[in-house]
């Protein structure tokens, strides 16, 4: 569809663009910026804009000059480890799900089948940390320590110990004689020569089973659940891969932690997971809450944190298998829980840092959030590490070290999922209240019965008494209900500051919001509210906007204009895509790349100069979103404004879906409108221009008309042509023609059914026909059927990349073209009844002259003067054959030659005129000039260019 620029087709997608008026352009050279400039302005000028290259312009009207920038946008860099991120998460995901079910088998059976000498072995049969009541590690019997014999027998593996001790439960006495090794580099006291160790053999009972195979897997399992539900909700991103795969490999390692002093099995498995825990932990560390400039250039460093973990679980899996070496892998698995613990103070410090210098309110938000979470949970944990690098034998108690390691994956979870839970932090204040309130009265309980029994010296209770119950009670109702509320206020102004202050605000603006439903009244409210709270520097509402099928900002007189490629955008676009991905604020952070979802749309957002985003998201889709500048007085914004945005954006977009459908009903009114008027067109005018027009105007009603055009087919030549032009919502009048097959209209004549694209030239491709003209970007065409064959086509076209057609636009389009068609179709009846008519009138004319004169010259000067009449000819000559010369001779003649070709003599069967003579049939010729029979000199001597001829023989 494009048209002219200084005498030459505008490519509007190929290599020129036009950009403004310029004259006398002068290209400099800044870095890397091409900027060309002027400062008078005549003309319009077109050139090249450099690829891959961002466009801005701007203009001065005060001194007249204007600039385009074209500065180099910035340069992604294709992470490859995001691709295999996702399938290693979920290989960690099915290694942890298998060995869930396989851990309580291999502990149950063992539970079962098998006695223990009063200490637990690890592999190679160490002495494990383990203890209980009245059985564990001694002196004479130490951590680490490894059993070589039992009963004098000596042990080759962990089946022939297993055998040991199922003989040694089913004697008597239950008694065993163990014979130790011990290793002077890890515990120094000798043991006494002979350095065997006499023990009682025995069941492991179900509490210490529960505590040391029960609580570590419950734990675990929480973390694989946690991991579960976070890979959901963010799998397709790295900070939630992160995070998932973390959870995964810990799951892993207290599931496995049991079977470390029972069974040793899945020994390998437990130290690649250890080792890979470490990696994980860095890993999350540097991509969540904020990666660092230096892995936003290079991703794959992020990797790197698993190369100490892993090469020390490798070792530890070598020499694990070496007999030469029993205690080897405790020098690799020690080397693992230091990496361990580099890992969380690494992450722990990063924390710390990004806390207090990011310059992110979400960042420093979701810092704060993590940063308490992992302090609960890693505090005890690194105690006991650090009693461990001094101590190797420091035991490990489950009950005291792993129930806080439940706190850290719901900390980062509820850090990066906060905005997508329901009213999430209501929950957890709520909860805080009625434990504390639960602790009081279980304290008043108790204060009242032991003060009851000191007084009345003897046992009270206050279930065996109803009176002092039901006072209780009472009481309880009275005074706790009154302490609920005031803790509640409490808790609030600690957890939820800032966040009482606003609440009176949103209550008032919802009640506003409630007295209006149109969408121009919702969208000066929310602007109003946002700017009294905020004063941004710029405000920008985008909304759904169904005729267009596009997110489109709303008009506002006290902000800038944005330019149209910024001020629409693609229902698809990545920036939309982007704010749908997840819930609540997003915030752009300056100096930092954009996210590699949003590299597309650099231009856009440079040009919009907001910095924070907020979705406006409805039930089931997203209806637009805020965009935000700085605030006017340099103040950042915190996480309780985030907070509050989010709540007002809510509100905001529960109005808008009520205004949406009572737009959506006067949407559909005016399309019936636009139908019933189309329909009735034929009533008022019969004239195929108007009635064009009138199409026109209508479908501009409830679609962007602003490229359009109807192209008609002509049956006989096999072509088309534009009957109705519009580009740039200025209507033109092109005399193109083409052939009927060509482009994406062909296949719409050829079928009868439309078609609607993104691409039209992919699509071409994609289809195998050659493209037409320069139709634009996304483009939507649809048949004019009448009949078998369709009549024509109507098509909107629009050369913006943001823009695209949806299937309820195609039907509303094609129901257009039904109505539009058979209008075309009456006039067209109409008109060639109309015609029919006046025909047959000439011809009662021609013979009423034939009959009425006996003059020949007059009744054919009447014949041609009449044909000519009917088939509006611009010229017409009637020619008689000289039957003495063998000529035909031009007797009668009208048209602006008609006094030089009187009397004119052509030789019989020469030219058309005398091959229609000779061979005595009609002869239609609609390129003249390209007829090889045709007398040019004729042409040459009259001046006078004849395109088309229409010979018949007067026999």
């Amino acid at each position: 569809m494009g048209r002219e620029c200084n005498g030459a087709k505008s490519q509007a997608r190929g290599e020129f663009q036009p950009v403004g008026r310029f004259a006398g352009i002068i290209p400099h050279r800044i870095g890397k910026s091409i900027i060309y400039y002027s400062t008078v302005t005549v003309g319009l000028q077109c050139f090249p804009k450099p690829q891959g290259y961002v466009r801005m312009l701007a203009s001065s009207p005060a001194n007249g000059l204007s600039m385009a920038v074209f500065a180099p946008p910035t340069i992604q860099t294709i992470d490859l480890g995001h691709r295999v991120t996702r399938p290693i998460a979920v290989l960690g995901f099915i290694v942890a799900v298998v060995m869930f079910l396989i851990a309580p088998v291999l502990a149950l059976d063992w539970l079962q089948h098998i006695p223990f000498p009063g200490v637990l072995l690890g592999p190679n049969r160490l002495v494990s940390d383990a203890s209980g009541n009245g059985w564990g590690p001694t002196e004479q019997l130490a951590i680490v320590d490894r059993v070589v014999a039992v009963d004098g027998v000596p042990l080759t593996d962990q089946l022939s110990y297993e055998r040991a001790m199922a003989q040694a439960g089913a004697r008597e006495d239950g008694i065993v004689h163990l014979t130790i090794e011990r290793l002077s580099a890890l515990n120094s006291t000798p043991c006494s020569a002979p350095c065997e160790v006499a023990r009682q053999v025995r069941r492991l009972s179900p509490d210490d089973f529960a505590r040391l195979f029960g609580l570590p897997y419950v734990i675990g399992l929480t973390y694989l659940l946690v991991g579960l539900w976070v890979f959901r909700q963010r799998g397709t991103q790295r900070a939630g891969q992160a995070l998932a795969f973390f959870c995964a490999t810990t799951a892993t390692i207290l599931a496995l932690y049991f079977d470390q002093m029972s069974t040793n099995v899945l020994t390998p498995v437990y130290l690649l997971a250890l080792g890979l825990v470490s990696g994980a932990l860095l890993n999350l560390a540097l991509l969540f809450p904020q990666s660092p400039r230096l892995l936003d250039r290079r991703p794959l460093l992020r990797f790197a944190g698993y190369v100490p973990g892993l090469t020390a679980a490798a070792l530890g899996n070598v020499v694990l298998l070496d007999p030469a070496q029993p205690w080897g892998y405790i020098f690799a698995e020690q080397w693992q829980f230091i990496f361990i613990g580099v890992a969380a103070t690494f992450y722990f410090g990063s924390l710390i840092y990004r806390r207090y210098r990011s310059d992110s309110p979400v960042v420093r938000q979701q810092s704060r959030i993590i940063l308490w979470g992992s302090l609960l949970a890693f505090v005890p944990f690194m105690i006991w590490l650090g009693q461990g690098l001094f101590d190797p034998n420091t035991p490990l108690n489950p009950l005291v070290y792993m129930p806080a390691l439940i706190m850290f994956p719901f900390a980062v979870a509820y850090a990066m999922l906060r905005h997508n839970l329901l009213n999430v932090d209501r929950m957890i204040t709520g909860g805080l209240v009625y434990a504390i309130m639960s602790g009081l009265v279980l304290t008043a309980y108790l204060g009242i019965v032991t003060g009851l029994s000191v007084l009345l010296r003897s046992d009270v209770s206050l279930a065996e008494n109803p009176l002092l119950l039901a006072v209780f009670v009472l009481l309880a109702v009275i005074i706790f209900d009154v302490l609920r509320q005031r803790l509640t206020r409490w808790i609030n102004r600690i957890f939820l500051r800032g966040r009482l202050d606003t609440q009176t605000v949103l209550q008032n603006y919802s009640r506003s919001l409630t007295e209006v439903a149109e969408l121009p009244l919702i969208v000066n409210a929310l602007r109003k509210q946002v700017t009294d709270l905020y004063q941004p520097d710029r405000l920008y509402v985008f909304l759904l906007d169904f005729r267009q099928n596009a997110f489109v900002a709303q008009p506002d007189p006290a902000m800038p204009r944005l330019p149209a490629a910024a001020a629409q955008t693609a229902i698809d676009g990545p920036l939309a895509l982007w704010l749908k991905t997840e819930a609540g604020p997003h915030y752009l952070q300056e100096n930092r790349p954009l996210p590699a979802a949003l590299a597309a749309d650099q231009s856009r957002l440079e040009t919009i100069g907001a910095i924070l985003y907020v979705p406006l998201a409805g039930r089931d889709r997203l209806n637009g979103w805020l965009a935000l500048g700085h605030r006017q007085n340099s103040q950042p914004y915190t996480a309780d404004d985030l907070d509050f945005l989010s709540a007002l954006a809510s509100q905001t977009a529960l109005a808008l879906e009520r205004a949406v459908v009572f737009d959506d009903l006067q949407r559909r009114v005016n399309e019936l409108n636009v139908l019933s008027r189309i329909s009735q067109a034929v009533n008022f005018t019969l004239d195929t221009d108007d009635i064009l027009e009138l199409i026109y105007t209508q479908t501009s009603r409830v679609l962007d008309t602003r490229n359009f055009y109807i192209a008609m087919a002509d049956e006989k030549r096999q072509t088309m042509h534009f009957a109705f032009y519009v580009e740039g919502n200025e209507r033109l009048y092109p005399d193109d023609q083409w052939p009927v097959d060509v482009g994406l209209s062909g296949l719409i004549m050829k079928h009868g059914q439309p078609i609607v694209t993104d691409d039209y030239l992919a699509e071409c491709e994609r289809r195998g026909v050659t493209p037409g003209g320069q139709p634009g970007k996304a483009w939507m065409g649809v048949p004019l059927n009448t009949s078998d064959q369709p009549m024509g086509i109507m098509a909107v076209a629009d050369f913006r990349d943001e823009v695209t057609y949806s299937a309820e636009q195609l039907q509303v389009f094609a129901a257009i073209a039904d109505q539009a068609a058979s209008v075309l179709y009456k006039a067209q009846l109409y008109r060639e009844t109309e015609e029919r008519a006046r025909q047959l009138a000439v011809l009662n004319e021609v013979g009423s002259s034939l009959t009425s004169t006996l003059d020949l010259r007059t009744v054919l000067e009447t014949i041609v003067a009449k044909a000519i009449e009917l088939l509006h000819a611009e010229a017409g000559s009637l020619l008689l054959v000289d039957d003495q010369t063998n000529e035909l001779v031009f007797e009668v003649t009208f048209g602006p030659a008609a006094e030089d070709l009187r009397g004119q003599r052509l030789p019989f069967g020469k030219g058309i005129v005398g091959a229609v003579a000779q061979t005595r049939q009609p002869m239609i010729v609609n390129e003249a000039q390209t007829d090889t029979r045709w007398l040019r000199d004729m042409d040459q001597a009259t001046a006078f260019i004849t395109r088309a001829i229409l010979a018949v023989p007067m026999i």
